[in-house]
């Protein structure tokens, strides 16, 4: 999903794992799983 591309480059600019999450709506957990998938 287009989100997932979002927090990917978010994540990778420093931006808090668990403040994004929470601005999207989502588990941390879940937050992982999409780093995880496209890396």
């Amino acid at each position: 999903p287009e989100k997932a591309g979002e927090l990917r480059k978010r994540a990778g600019a420093g931006e808090q794992k668990s403040a994004l999450a929470r601005e999207f709506g989502i588990s941390r957990e879940t937050l992982y799983q999409y780093l995880r998938i496209g890396s």
